[in-house]
């Protein structure tokens, strides 16, 4: 049985992601001791969104550019037509 200090925590991690799912283990840390969760450390942080399937979320490299494979098949459509 968790106790009543890891639910409080496990839900004020969960407030935060979902406000913020971008932010990582040591980003919630810092927001947990804004709230006053002082002897909350990263270690601790990182194996509660383990146990909750929490992932921080944020876009991968060059998802600005366009695949190779969409311009030879948008060329390869224009000579068909």
């Amino acid at each position: 049985m968790p106790s009543e200090d890891e639910i409080a925590i496990k839900n004020a991690i969960d407030r935060i992601h979902y406000r913020e799912p971008s932010y990582d283990v040591r980003r919630i840390k810092k927001e947990l001791h804004k709230l006053g969760y002082n002897r909350v450390g990263r270690r601790l942080v990182k194996r509660y969104m383990q146990e909750m399937d929490i992932y921080e979320f944020y876009p991968g490299p060059n998802l600005s550019k366009r695949a190779k494979w969409i311009a030879i098949g948008l060329k390869e459509a224009c000579e068909v037509f």
